[in-house]
């Protein structure tokens, strides 16, 4: 074979070797693209247990003094030899912390690293029909020579080109994890990405935690009803009614249409013994949507003003 073709081999089989997105990034993005390298603490992970190391790392990143040690009880299934990415997740709001899943997209992950914040990733180091699962964390972008650097393993600052690491990356689902303090949510993260997120801390991590959050959240997204909702029902779960009752006007004075503002401001008010004021509001909210839970919150108003002790 001549050089020309043995060439043109080599150019065929090294183009065919760029993982698709990589390929689009270095179209699109390459030229300018800043590089960053995060201090992220370091733990070498025991046998079986990169859950509990990478984790730590991160929330030891975001503010939150835990260890390994501690985590390995909470997320570490010694039959599985592992953890899941579920288990990881709920060892995130475990410790009041917002657990925030990126876009699967190489270009998002890049960014959340340019932007300060460290990647936890779920990739399958083996093959689809011998996976071998590893959780490691993005540090740190290499632009230049088109890498990344992981803590990942016994390993701190690995570095792996962008290519071989999307390809372990999408055997695991482009699964990946920002750990975020709730009260300063950056101001580049999706709405629609981070309130249900809160939602789930307030439900089955901490209200505490999450109330911050919806403060940072109105800031953020002031134009987003869920935002106001989940300000005001956390502060009512909190038992915080002077916080609880400026969130639910605002919520129904800027989202005249939106049903569950009116019914949970309702709600509120009948237990705040303000049935008569509370009346208008659950009308309003079965106006707008005739459902069970609407119409739940009516009857119940009505009950209590039928009884005489709402003023």
């Amino acid at each position: 074979m001549s050089a020309f073709w043995k060439c043109l081999l080599l150019c065929v089989l090294l183009s065919g070797c760029t993982a698709p997105q990589t390929r689009q990034w270095l179209a699109d993005r390459a030229a300018g693209a800043p590089s960053r390298q995060l201090a992220v603490p370091f733990y070498p992970q025991e046998i079986h247990q990169c859950g509990p190391a990478a984790l730590a790392g991160m929330l030891q990143f975001s503010g939150m003094a835990v260890t390994p040690a501690t985590l390995t009880p909470q997320i570490y299934t010694p039959g599985r030899r592992g953890s899941l990415a579920l288990e990881l997740v709920a060892g995130v709001r475990r410790h009041q912390r917002l657990p925030y899943l990126l876009p699967g997209r190489l270009d998002a992950l890049i960014q959340a690293v340019n932007h300060g914040q460290p990647v936890l990733v779920l990739q399958n180091n083996g093959l689809a029909v011998y996976p071998l699962w590893h959780f490691a964390v993005v540090t740190g972008v290499d632009v230049s020579r088109h890498e990344l650097v992981l803590n990942s393993g016994r390993t701190e600052a690995m570095r792996v080109d962008f290519s071989t690491f999307e390809r372990t990356w999408a055997r695991g689902g482009y699964w990946a994890l920002l750990v975020l303090d709730p009260a300063t949510l950056p101001d580049w993260l999706e709405a629609g990405r981070a309130l249900p997120q809160l939602a789930a801390l307030e439900k089955y991590g901490s209200a505490d935690a999450a109330l911050p959050g919806y403060r940072r959240a109105v800031a953020l997204w002031p134009q987003n009803p869920l935002a106001w909702l989940g300000l005001a029902n956390a502060a009512v779960r909190l038992q915080r009614p002077a916080e609880a009752e400026p969130a639910f006007r605002q919520l129904v004075a800027a989202f005249p249409d939106f049903a569950p503002g009116f019914n949970n401001y309702a709600d509120f008010l009948k237990q705040q013994g303000r049935a008569a004021e509370a009346l208008p509001l659950a009308q309003r909210a079965v106006a707008l949507q005739d459902a069970d839970l609407t119409r739940q919150t009516l009857h119940e108003v009505e009950a209590v003003l039928a009884e005489g002790s709402g003023r």
